[in-house]
């Protein structure tokens, strides 16, 4: 079963790389790594490309002038060529049998996306705790997945795209409409993001954020349109 790798990037210099080795360290190799970015500033690209030349994992770069999380995952989803399409973001590092977690679920085929747990580092991993609990818990009621650590099969990606209208919530958007094609499940896979956005905000700023937001998907359909 082939896997497609899906990195959005933006300015991502400081990052991109710890997240790509992360991809080459897997114990079960991706068919390859998209990186879909959206015209970053920075030296992203560069470091990319530079990274290719002796990563044994072909690695594909997609460029889009319009910049947001659900653009840079549907271009990638667009250009990938596996069974399944994972997707982390550049400050998040994969564990090293991330996606031989993923592969094993999807050998059951009733099961079309997944989503695992997603880890910050100290001094934030109760907040990360109590947020895994709660995915776990929705996996079951009404999906909220994390878009840095979610998969899914690319025959239904063909079908049902990221909503590129969403600035948020666009990986809850998906997951939502992809119930009626088969199983949704949240799998041990993990990851580690950064705790940037936390200690920008905030721990009390950020968990009512998305609390909130994650409320207003599901009540209304409106999500927040800046982030």
């Amino acid at each position: 079963m082939r896997v497609s790798v899906v990195i959005p990037t933006l300015n991502e210099e400081k990052n991109i790389l710890n997240c790509l080795r992360s991809i080459e360290k897997q114990s079960v190799k991706p068919y390859e790594i998209i990186v879909s970015d959206g015209s970053s500033e920075d030296r992203t690209l560069e470091l990319v490309k530079k990274f290719s030349k002796s990563c044994k994992i072909p690695i594909r770069i997609v460029v889009s002038k319009r910049r947001s999380p659900s653009i840079q995952r549907q271009k990638g989803a667009e250009v990938a060529r596996g069974d399944i399409v994972a997707f982390i973001d550049a400050d998040s590092i994969a564990n090293e049998h991330w996606i031989k977690k993923i592969v094993e679920e999807f050998k059951d085929k009733r099961v079309v996306g997944v989503y695992g747990e997603v880890i910050v580092p100290r001094p934030y991993r109760t907040l990360s705790m109590i947020f895994n609990i709660y995915m776990k818990i929705s996996s079951h009621i009404s999906p909220s997945p994390s878009g840095m650590n979610i998969a899914v099969r690319n025959e239904i990606l063909k079908r049902e795209n990221f909503d590129e209208s969403l600035i948020t919530c666009e990986e809850i958007d998906l997951f939502h409409r992809l119930k009626k094609y088969g199983k949704i499940k949240f799998i041990e896979s993990k990851v580690q993001t950064s705790s940037r956005r936390i200690k920008k905000w905030g721990i009390l700023r950020f968990f009512i954020f998305h609390l909130l937001n994650v409320l207003r998907y599901n009540i209304a359909k409106s999500p927040s349109r800046s982030y």
